[in-house]
Parts: C-alpha cells; sequence; structure tokens
C-alpha cells in the first residue's frame, strides 16, 4: 500500500472502539510481544497543557544527550508530526512498514485510529533505540490506550484539569481528575500540575492512597519552580500559560535527576541547569500562540476549551494590552462554544466564522448567530480562505491583530493553507 492508503485507512478506524483504548492497546502490544518493554517512559496526562509539556520535557532531555520519542496528537498538517523522535517525524515509509504490519494483526478486539498510532510509536521507537518515550494521552487517563503500555512509566504528569470531553469522563471537576488519576499507578513518581482546589485534592489523594512519590506544583514547597521559570520566561514558547507547561518539565526533569535516571550524562547540577535552559529555548510547537503574519500580526491558537480559551485572552492581553482584535474563530459541536464566546468577546472587533471539515463540526452560520445575539458582529463565510481574506482586510483597516482559534482540525487546515500559498 502507498503511504497514503495507509494513512486512510488507519483514519477511517472509529474515533471510539467498543472496547476501552486501554483494553485495545493490551491485545495490540501483547500480539507485538510488547515492544515497549524495557522503556524509560515519561506519561503525561491533563485537559490543557499535554502537547506543550511533552515538548518542553522532550526538548531538555535531547539537550541533555538523549534520544528522545515522542506521541502527540492530534496532527495539524502530516499525520507523521503524532511520532517523532529527537523532533524529526517518522518517515512516511516507516508509516507504511510498520501500518502494513499493524493492519494485518489478527485482533479480536476493534482499534481505533489512536491504538494504531500508539502501536506504530512504540514500534519506531523501539526500532530507534529511544533512551525515553514521552507519551501522551488521547482522553481521559484510565480507560485511555496509552495506560494499557505495559512498562511502567519513571514520571507521570498531570496538567491542568478543565472541562472537557464530559460525556466520557464527567460533569465536575473531581470525576474529570478522577479519570486523568488513572495513570497514577503504583510505583511511578508524579508530578501534579498547578490546578484548582477540587482536582488538586483528587490527585494528591490519590498519590497518597497508592504511596506515590510527588511533587504538586499548587504548594509552597515547590515555588522554586515557579520562580526558575519566571526567571528565564524569556526563552519560553509564546504564551502565559507556557509557564505551567514548563514548570511541569522542569519539575519532570529534577524528578528524573533525583531518581539518578539521567546519569551518567547528567552528573551535576550545571549540567543539568545548562540541559534545562537549552531544551526550554530549543522547544517549538506549531499551533499555539504561533505568529503566521506580520501584516496585520496574525496569531493562530488551538484553543479549543473555555480553560484553553481563556489563557488564550490572558495571553492576548497581556501581548496587545487595551487593544481589540479581529477573531477567525471554527468550533466542534461537542465543545463548550458558548463560554469560549464569551471569554473573548472583551476583546474582539468583530468576528469570521467557519465550519470545521468534521462530521463533528458546529455549524459556522450557528456559531456566528450565537456571537451575533450577544451584540458582537460576525460573519459567517462558507469559504476558509476567503474567510482569512476578509478576516485580514478587516484587521488591516482596523490596524489590529487578527486571531484564529476554535479547534486543533481548524488551525490545522490554516497551517495547511499557508503552506501551500508559500510554495506557490
Amino acid at each position: 500500500m502507498t503511504y497514503e492508503e495507509i494513512v486512510q485507512r488507519i483514519e477511517e478506524s472509529h474515533r471510539f472502539g467498543k472496547a476501552s483504548g486501554y483494553e485495545v492497546s493490551r491485545e495490540m502490544l501483547e500480539l507485538l510481544e510488547h515492544p515497549e518493554s524495557g522503556m524509560r517512559i515519561i506519561h503525561i496526562a491533563g485537559t490543557n497543557g499535554k502537547g506543550s509539556t511533552a515538548v518542553y520535557v522532550s526538548s531538555i532531555l535531547q539537550a541533555a544527550g538523549f534520544c528522545v520519542g515522542m506521541f502527540t496528537s492530534p496532527h495539524l498538517i502530516d499525520f507523521t508530526e503524532r511520532i517523532r523522535v529527537n523532533g524529526a517525524q517518522i518517515p512516511r515509509e516507516d508509516v507504511v512498514r510498520l501500518g502494513e504490519k499493524l493492519l494485518e494483526l489478527p485482533m479480536t478486539l476493534e482499534p481505533t485510529m489512536f491504538d494504531y498510532c500508539l502501536g506504530m510509536a512504540l514500534l519506531y521507537y523501539k526500532e530507534q533505540r529511544c533512551d525515553y518515550v514521552v507519551l501522551e494521552t488521547g482522553l481521559g487517563g484510565r480507560l485511555d490506550s496509552t495506560n494499557g503500555v505495559g512498562t511502567l512509566p519513571l514520571v507521570s504528569i498531570i496538567t491542568r484539569i478543565g472541562f472537557d470531553h464530559m460525556a466520557y469522563l464527567g460533569n465536575t471537576l473531581s470525576a474529570i481528575a478522577s479519570e486523568k488519576a488513572g495513570i497514577l499507578k503504583v510505583g511511578t513518581h508524579a508530578v501534579l500540575g498547578v490546578n484548582d482546589p477540587e482536582a488538586a485534592e483528587v490527585l494528591q489523594q490519590t498519590c497518597r492512597e497508592r504511596r506515590i512519590p510527588y511533587m504538586d506544583l499548587n504548594e509552597e514547597t515547590t515555588r522554586w519552580v515557579r520562580d526558575y521559570v519566571q526567571e528565564h520566561r524569556n526563552v519560553l514558547m509564546p504564551g502565559t500559560y507556557q509557564v505551567e507547561n514548563a514548570m511541569n518539565a522542569v519539575a519532570a526533569i529534577r524528578m528524573l535527576y533525583e531518581m539518578k535516571e539521567l546519569a551518567p550524562q547528567v552528573a551535576t547540577e550545571e549540567i543539568l541547569d545548562d540541559a534545562i535552559l537549552q531544551g526550554l529555548e530549543a522547544s517549538n510547537w506549531p499551533g499555539r500562540m504561533q505568529q503566521v503574519g506580520d501584516n496585520p500580526i496574525f496569531l493562530v491558537d488551538g484553543a479549543h476549551n473555555p480553560q484553553g480559551v481563556r489563557a488564550l485572552r490572558e495571553s492576548l492581553e497581556e501581548r496587545f494590552p487595551g487593544e481589540q482584535m479581529v477573531f477567525l474563530m471554527a468550533v466542534m459541536a461537542d465543545k463548550d462554544y458558548e463560554h469560549m464566546i464569551e471569554d473573548v468577546l472583551p476583546l474582539a472587533r468583530c468576528f469570521y466564522t467557519v465550519t470545521v471539515s468534521s462530521d463533528r463540526a458546529l455549524q459556522g452560520s450557528k456559531l456566528a448567530e450565537r456571537i451575533a445575539g450577544r451584540g458582537v458582529e460576525a460573519v459567517y463565510m462558507d469559504d476558509l480562505d476567503l474567510a482569512m481574506k476578509q478576516a485580514k482586510e478587516r484587521a488591516r483597516m482596523e490596524h489590529c491583530p487578527m486571531v484564529a482559534f476554535g479547534s486543533l482540525y481548524f488551525i490545522g487546515g490554516i497551517l495547511e493553507k499557508l503552506k501551500e500559498d508559500d510554495k506557490n
């Protein structure tokens, strides 16, 4: 099969299967004879910040001299973005070779796209002899495919928890936190990111019950982590929210150092500090407060739930104090778009809306109606190219920034169009 055929076969798999991802990956990895065996794994769950945290952790480990595999989702433009080694995407020929092997497995449970991606990633990381593997959960934690991996993670990180995927995870912060806490296994070490008290208490209690050593970034005893990151904020990726993501990574790396897991490459505090700073500065994660245009300033951000949009708003307020801007927005119908709209209304001159290319998409016309009903101008356009052109013209005329947000799939579509324009 060709690369395109393999990716199509994998992407046509159901988004959610009848069996849990945990069960499917257990069966798949057993059939593959456990490629993850012996891997040194950092496991990351949470609602927001997982991808950026994974990038920071991977980049720091790479700066320290390790070969690092990183598994994230979704991809923005190309399927190969999901599976990386030292920042380089898996070659397409390896996707074909490993994809054919996975599609031929005699599975009794039906794998989803995510299950196939995870199996491919672990096979590839084994072949590449990765020193470390950073795994980002897909959804939740307890029943996630990555939680079926048979090797106990050295460190498990829980990032900020908010309201998302509530049909699957529960409709309270404590219920969602309980699902995320499912990755906290006896024998691991944990980094608990900054969280609301309701979620933080669930995570702390889980660690205490399972006797898991943990570093809680909500506590005053870990204030040094925030101070350290704030001191070096100038090297972080754009966005106020990157402070918390970098804190998660720095805490995890410090934990690995104290566990003697970074020896002999990182033998001293000085070497550790150099690796952390080099890794933070080298980190790059497209689609997060990414500037893709100058006239007007054009930013894209994958914020796709209320918590993410609030973080985006804070970043915009810091970068453009007192300014309003033109927004380009598209969302999925299962998201809390009412609160997403509400969070950015004070910063909006106007909105342009489109429909994401997905069967889960909210119609852009309905989104525009909901925005206009709150007293702000909103224009629906059925063509993304035209919407981008109209929004740019309006932003130029108003001498203000232009910001696209609402869905990572939407942001991926914009980046793909910009990439095509550059080629032409």
